[in-house]
């Protein structure tokens, strides 16, 4: 629009300019028509005013062209700045919509990063649960530990007792066996040196219940000195308990 304002302002300046200098040609024709049929001082006069008026005009309108060109110049150099400032704003609109896609990524990404803040609370709420439910199993484990030590610990002294008591059994066998022995050898002495035993006079050998009671009672381990005649693989029975 400024450029075409501006054309049309120099166009009217040099149609005016035109029609002027037809003008003084027409008016300067008819003023040497004049002088050629009447030469007075007085057309003389006339026309030399007439003459520098034109010039003024012309003058005139020569800088009235001058200015408008420079105008021109100047909507030029006007409309090459718009341009410019209109390119800088059109940056600016596509640099804002960037912006804008930047803030939607950014909300995307709070969103993200808050789900994966809720994810990281229900985990530790578990975390801390499976604690708890490790040290109560660690707390139950060791209490069974206790336990079947405790109960190793009794099995191993029944089975000492129980040794024992076998190996009293062997020896009470092995005493018993021994009585007939003794009973034959009494028995082939003559008559007459053999003395008649006075029935109240006679010991019956008795077994030892005490520890048989003792066990059933407190199951002590025993302490005393086993036998020579304990059998060996008693011992080797009870040992797998201590494993």
């Amino acid at each position: 629009m400024a450029k075409k304002r501006l054309s049309d302002l120099i166009e009217e300046e040099s149609n005016k300019t035109t029609e002027s200098e037809s003008t003084i040609d027409v008016t300067a024709s008819e003023v040497k028509e004049v002088n050629q049929e009447k030469t007075t001082p007085s057309s003389n006069v006339d026309l030399d005013a007439t003459v520098k008026e034109l010039q003024k005009t012309l003058e005139k309108s020569q800088k009235n062209e001058e200015s408008l060109r420079q105008q021109a110049k100047e909507f030029q150099s006007t409309i090459a700045k718009q341009d410019k400032l209109s390119q800088q704003l059109q940056q600016e609109v596509e640099e804002a919509k960037k912006i804008g896609d930047l803030q939607d990524t950014l909300e995307g990404l709070k969103q993200e990063l808050e789900t994966v803040r809720e994810s990281e609370k229900s985990l530790q709420k578990q975390i801390k649960e499976l604690r708890s439910t490790l040290s109560e199993k660690e707390a139950l484990t060791e209490r069974l530990t206790t336990e079947l030590y405790a109960a190793k610990k009794d099995a191993l002294q029944l089975a000492e007792a129980n040794t024992k008591l076998t190996a009293e059994a062997n020896a009470a066998q092995k005493f018993a066996a021994k009585q007939p022995l003794a009973k034959q050898q009494t028995a082939k002495q003559p008559l007459a040196k053999q003395p008649v035993p006075n029935q109240s006079a006679i010991v019956q050998p008795k077994k030892n219940y005490s520890s048989t009671v003792s066990y059933r009672k407190s199951y002590s381990r025993p302490t005393g000195p086993l036998p020579d005649t304990q059998p060996q693989e008693s011992d080797n029975s009870s040992m797998w308990l201590l494993d």
